[in-house]
């Protein structure tokens, strides 16, 4: 008895927690949809200030993975979470103020009177017609109207918005997208590099005396601006009586340096047989 009302009761709290877990869910497909479109478009100005800032595609980079992270979890928090009874019907009850408390009453009076052991002063049936009642009010609603869908509505209009002009940069430059997604990916591959390493030409010569060589240095990683050649003259490097003269490299492009020695080992202040000499780069770090 009261049974088939009490069903009918649990079975509209029931459909209306899964539309609310549905519009929710829409409601963070919509936001992922705009914040994702937001990225994209502020892509186009990292790819314009990253010269300047360097570090300007790792931040871009860890912005959308916590927003996508946030925007993601946020969506599944609402679609699985376990939404009770009585918390529904106290929700249905503030937008349906005709109900009163008649359903979240049915809801926690209608188990103990169904109860083998009653609870003493409970009247069966005055619960029985409260169930009644309910059933009728219910009957009544729709589930649809008490879930507003304006801020899906309002969401999707903001979607169409940014969709526009987001087409146009796309269409316009094809390469933005590929562009914007390589900087989410690899937001380290634009940092200058922190080494430079030097190659140098001849290694190991031998020079007769008063013959000229021209020492050339390839530069790569993080290129200097300028390069000095120190020559040091004497029986061995470092040793005491050692002299040092420094030369400055010719630049050609943006990588390669030379210098051509003229004098060669017949100058060097140290008299000895072969009268050895001894070449050392120093570079100035650029950019």
């Amino acid at each position: 008895m009261g049974q088939e009302e009490y069903i009918e009761l649990s079975s509209f709290l029931k459909r209306f927690v899964r539309r609310a877990k549905v519009i929710r869910g829409l409601e963070g497909v919509c936001l992922i949809g705009v914040a994702t479109l937001l990225i994209i478009a502020l892509g186009l100005g990292i790819q314009e200030i990253k010269d300047l800032f360097p570090y300007a595609p790792l931040v871009y980079s860890l912005l959308a993975a916590s927003i996508a992270l946030l925007l993601v979890g946020w969506v599944i928090f609402h679609c699985v979470r376990k939404i009770p009874k009585e918390r529904a019907a106290r929700y249905i009850e503030e937008r349906q103020p005709q109900l009163r408390n008649n359903l979240i009453n049915s809801l926690q009076l209608y188990p103990q009177v169904a109860d083998e052991k009653r609870v003493q002063g409970i009247s069966a049936s005055m619960v029985l017609s409260l169930l009644r009642v309910t059933r009728t009010q219910l009957q009544k609603i729709q589930i649809k109207d008490l879930i507003s869908t304006d801020r899906i509505k309002a969401e999707l209009r903001l979607l169409g918005l940014l969709l526009v002009p987001v087409l146009g940069l796309v269409l316009f430059n094809p390469a933005f997208v590929g562009e914007t997604f390589s900087l989410l990916i690899h937001p380290l591959k634009d940092l200058p590099p922190s080494e430079t390493l030097i190659d140098v030409t001849p290694k190991g010569a031998h020079v007769a005396r008063g013959s000229a060589i021209t020492v050339q240095a390839t530069a790569s990683g993080a290129i200097p601006e300028s390069m000095d050649l120190v020559l040091s003259f004497g029986a061995g490097k470092g040793e005491e009586g050692t002299s040092q003269e420094s030369l400055t490299m010719d630049r050609h492009g943006d990588e390669n340096f030379s210098a051509t020695i003229s004098r060669g080992a017949e100058e060097s202040p140290v008299p000895c047989r072969h009268r050895p000499f001894f070449l050392s780069l120093v570079h100035n770090r650029g950019h």
